[in-house]
């Protein structure tokens, strides 16, 4: 399925977006089946994953993030879904400001992962 007025959603953004590649496991609400995959972008608001297959806006979803030691888990929901040749990218909004931050320490965390013993 593919979404339009994806460039309309880009306008509408209240936070910048920042790049970054996370290993990612994301379980649908009421769903048993974990997925993973990986960031594409995250803001203090939420961020931006691919996905295997199109998931509707307002369905509620757990994000766990397997390379951050103790794994850490966050709540958001789907604000958008498109998908542009076999290529799915998901929207979603933290639940509160609480997961924003930790979602964004996260990030950090990550980052500076990349760069270990860059300076060594």
């Amino acid at each position: 399925m593919e979404a339009t007025g994806k460039s309309s959603q880009l306008n509408k953004r209240k936070y910048i977006r920042h790049p970054a590649e996370i290993p990612i496991k994301f379980k649908l609400t009421g769903d048993g089946l974990s997925r993973t995959d990986t960031t594409r972008n995250i803001s203090i608001g939420g961020l931006c994953f691919q996905a295997p297959e199109y998931i509707p806006p307002g369905t509620a979803l757990t994000l766990r993030f397997p390379t951050v030691h103790p794994e850490v888990e966050l709540r958001g929901h789907v604000v958008w879904c498109t998908e542009v040749k076999g290529v799915v990218d998901v929207g979603v909004e933290f639940e509160n400001e609480n997961e924003a931050y930790r979602a964004r320490t996260i990030e950090e965390i990550c980052y500076s992962k990349k760069f270990e013993g860059y300076f060594e």
